[in-house]
């Protein structure tokens, strides 16, 4: 398995190094930071060009084998041409880039080991997200789990490395685990390049310029919210009961035999209204470290080194815009605008963001500048964009339904308390504040005018949702809003005073980022995306992922600036480690069942020891069956271990997780109709009505994995047996 691993890294290293003839003008600096911040890029390269030319060439294998070829030729080309500087552009800093990406990832994989399995969660939905990429022919991406319709998922970053486990010859079962562990080594490398291109523009030591490079990855991969401060008072006898009734976080000081095991769960469903313990406004608030040790190869997770190689682009064009030419500048705004819609295709959530984050960080660069050019400059930008949504828009206008519903935004019912908002976003909001305090000078300012701007501008916004929600006003939602209208009022008073004092003058960058991460949180505070769930979930669950990594941009910047003296800064970032090193084995513990698993990266293992004989039916189904048959082994329940051979075999099945499949297309009644359906399969006794489903969805075999006495099993002829496992034919 070591060797998988190894020939994985090398494929993930080929791929950053050939495609770097066409991200090299992007990134400006030496080898291994371009690599590190290209990396992302290649494989965004790689992917796009392979899925166009997967609807010609039918096949995943053969359309990533062309993308790869035509990108190597384009490197050979390009190194030729090249040739005289060769010695000057490849140096030992590109061995450093292949053993920090080896580093990264053995170091990842071995914590991994530890929790390697699809139990639980949502892993066994990622994995057939991960596998219907991998299976992907005809010119189709299937959806495993509903027979006969394409993926309805931003399935984008699943086709990426479904297409390099194919042509890397890595098994599917280890796949799962190296994706995961891929985009971990990414994120890393990538937030140190960033954090190291922009520190060197800052005077200082070359030893505390690698040193403090590092806090950025620490933020974004290590750093935790501060719930495990509160889980650690609340256990204090009688400050416990008081700090428990004021926070109001469920399950906040329950009895736990298992003492903080869990805390990690409960640290990102802080924000909620919580009224007798009953949940009125259920949302979700993760953050990178958590989703790492968790496991889950969800779209928001995988979009993180992506997320930041955009970012840097976007915040790196538009701070020192003059120190590119015009024709380089117009060819960034391209690159930009193509990238965007691309981002959508990763994680949908990430479109709306970068829109927002491009407008912001250029019109406060035009004002900094009032460069004339620019106005022509950013028409590159819009007619890349518009080239890239057509190039996509089988995905946005066809692929792509069901997961919204018209008018798409809504005013929040509830909002966020001021104290759940300091315990999740605290760390970032301390981050903005301090530096804001440290480039005015508060005796210059008018601070009455300021706040009370704010307090009106904050009313204003209460007011309108008042208005909208009249009819449902009652004592619960009035002490929310006398809660959350701090909460606004935080978010306001920051963005006022680096809007009035111009902050962004003394530096782009920092407060390009510090007005983006304010807007959208004052903006999901107030308004969210119409989604099947009929709240805000999603929205501040995605939005605060954004803030999450944004801010981990910003971070050492803000450190070196605001703590000049090391036993300062320490003071401020030892306290965090602390805190977050608690919150994080407390995650590990429980997520490992206190190590207590067995240890692999292989994700059939488990599956194999609860269902002996499972993976020998798997390979007799690819082995003797058609890619086009459907295979049934019972109506899945989300959230559980089911409907897995279909997962792993690249067989379609009638219906996986009904509950997925609603969130995917919508309401739509064939859904339950099949799940219907399906359930009689096993409950019926009447042969002309099971012969009728089982026409109905073209099954052609049928799975008994769980010794259930069907009478179905008593109709159609065992053609396998292996383990518990036997497998029905019904043709």
């Amino acid at each position: 398995m070591l060797l998988d691993v190894l020939l994985w890294i090398l494929f993930i290293a080929f791929i950053s190094l050939i495609c770097l003839p066409i991200y090299s003008f992007l990134f400006k600096d030496n080898i291994l930071i371009k690599l590190s911040l290209g990396a992302p890029i290649s494989l965004i390269i790689i992917g796009i060009v392979s899925w166009l030319a997967f609807f010609v060439l039918k096949e995943i294998y053969i359309s990533y084998l062309f993308s790869i070829t035509a990108i190597t030729i384009i490197f050979l080309f390009w190194l030729y041409k090249n040739r005289h500087d060769f010695f000057s552009i490849f140096n030992y800093k590109l061995l450093f880039f292949l053993i920090f990406l080896i580093i990264t990832h053995l170091l990842f994989i071995s914590i991994r080991g530890f929790n390697g399995d699809l139990i639980g969660t949502e892993k066994l939905m990622d994995q057939m997200m991960l596998s219907s990429a991998f299976y992907s022919s005809n010119g189709s991406v299937p959806d495993l789990w509903f027979s006969g319709y394409q993926n309805p998922y931003y399935y984008f970053a699943y086709w990426i490395y479904g297409g390099f486990i194919k042509l890397s010859g890595i098994h599917l079962t280890i796949g799962y685990n190296l994706s995961l562990s891929t985009t971990f080594s990414l994120s890393l490398m990538t937030s140190w390049a960033i954090s190291l291109s922009l520190l060197k523009r800052i005077d200082m030591p070359k030893y505390t310029l690698y040193l403090t490079s590092i806090l950025s990855p620490l933020y974004l991969l290590f750093l935790t919210n501060f719930y495990i401060l509160i889980d650690l008072f609340v256990r204090i006898p009688l400050l416990g009961s008081i700090l428990s009734s004021l926070v109001k976080i469920k399950g906040l000081g329950d009895p736990d035999h298992n003492f903080l095991f869990g805390s990690g769960w409960r640290s990102t469903r802080v924000i909620d209204n919580l009224v007798e313990g009953k949940s009125l406004d259920y949302t979700i608030q993760e953050y990178p470290s958590f989703s790492f040790i968790l496991g889950d190869l969800h779209p928001h997770v995988l979009s993180i080194p992506f997320f930041l190689s955009v970012s840097y682009l976007i915040i790196s064009l538009t701070s020192y815009i003059n120190e590119r030419g015009i024709k380089s500048r117009n060819i960034i705004f391209f690159a930009i605008g193509i990238i965007i819609p691309i981002m959508g295709f990763i994680n949908i959530w990430d479109l709306p963001f970068f829109i927002f984050f491009f407008l912001i960080c250029y019109l406060l660069s035009y004002l900094r500048n009032k460069d004339k050019n620019y106005l022509f400059e950013i028409s590159f930008f819009f007619i890349a964009f518009i080239i890239s949504m057509l190039i996509l828009s089988k995905y946005y206008f066809d692929t792509l339904g069901g997961q919204t519903e018209i008018p798409f935004v809504a005013l929040n019912l509830y909002s966020t308390s001021i104290i759940h908002l300091l315990i999740v976003m605290g760390l970032p909001l301390i981050i903005i504040y301090t530096s804001i305090f440290r480039n005015i000078n508060i005796r210059e300012i008018n601070s009455f005018k300021v706040v009370s701007f704010s307090f009106i501008v904050s009313i204003f916004l209460f007011a309108i949702k008042g208005i909208f929600f009249i009819s449902e006003l009652n004592n619960e939602i009035y002490m929310n809003y006398l809660l959350s209208f701090f909460s606004t009022l935080v978010l306001i008073i920051p963005i006022l005073i680096i809007l009035k004092e111009k902050l962004f003058l003394r530096d782009h960058m920092f407060y390009s980022i510090s007005l983006t991460i304010l807007f959208i949180l004052l903006i999901v505070e107030h308004v969210h995306l119409i989604d099947l769930f009929g709240n805000r979930m999603n929205t501040i669950f995605k939005s605060y992922y954004q803030v999450w990594i944004l801010a981990s941009i910003v971070f050492p910047i803000f450190l070196i600036k605001s703590f000049p003296r090391k036993k300062y800064l320490l003071l401020f970032i030892l306290p965090l480690i602390a805190i977050s090193s608690i919150q994080n084995l407390s995650t590990f513990l429980d997520n490992t069942n206190n190590l207590s698993k067995n240890y692999t990266i292989d994700t059939s293992l488990e599956i194999e020891r609860r269902y002996p004989g499972s993976f020998d039916v798997i390979k007799w189904i690819e082995q003797n069956t058609d890619p086009t048959d459907v295979i049934f082994s019972g109506v899945g329940n989300d959230y559980q271990l089911s409907s897995y051979f279909s997962v792993f075999s690249g067989r379609e099945t009638p219906i996986g997780w009904p509950g997925h499949e609603s969130q995917w297309r919508g309401n739509m009644p064939e859904i339950n109709e099949r799940k219907t359906d399906l359930f009689k399969l096993f409950n019926s006794e009447n042969d002309n009505e099971i012969n009728d489903i089982i026409k109905k969805y073209n099954i052609s075999y049928i799975i008994n994995y769980k010794n259930n006495n069907s009478y179905l099993f008593n109709i159609y002829n065992k053609i396998y047996s292996s383990g518990l496992c036997d497998v029905y034919i019904t043709k």
